[in-house]
């Protein structure tokens, strides 16, 4: 299988791996706000799954740019049971689901990411 062209921390994980749903199960992600509410910024959290990583972004998103305002930034890094890692970028506001920010929920953000990079490759 042809590997992603997405270099960050991409390990042994490979676009067509990714676009499978469900992805492969977690072990743990860890998510750190790196602009916002300086209460909340620079702060790791670990969770143990997807749905405990979007509740936090959930939380964040509170205090978050309007739509049409920006977005702050949040770092992700994703450990998988098999020893897979993934780390990347989300961009967040309080409306996810539509404007130049990223997917309502971290899956649907690296499924999309991946499918743009399949599409968009030389």
């Amino acid at each position: 299988m042809k590997r992603s062209r997405l270099k960050r921390g991409m390990g042994r994980i490979t676009t067509a791996r990714l676009m499978r749903l469900p992805l492969p199960a977690v072990k743990e992600i860890t998510i750190t706000r790196w602009e916002g509410r300086h209460e909340e910024c620079m702060k790791p959290v670990t969770v143990k799954s997807f749905a405990e990583a979007n509740r936090v972004l959930e939380q964040w998103r509170a205090s978050a740019p309007d739509y049409g305002q920006g977005y702050d930034k949040v770092g992700f890094k994703i450990t998988f049971v098999n020893g897979d890692k993934y780390d990347g970028r989300y961009d967040l506001n309080k409306a996810n689901y539509k404007g130049y920010a990223d997917q309502p929920t971290l899956e649907e953000h690296i499924i999309a990411i991946q499918k743009y990079y399949s599409e968009h490759k030389d």
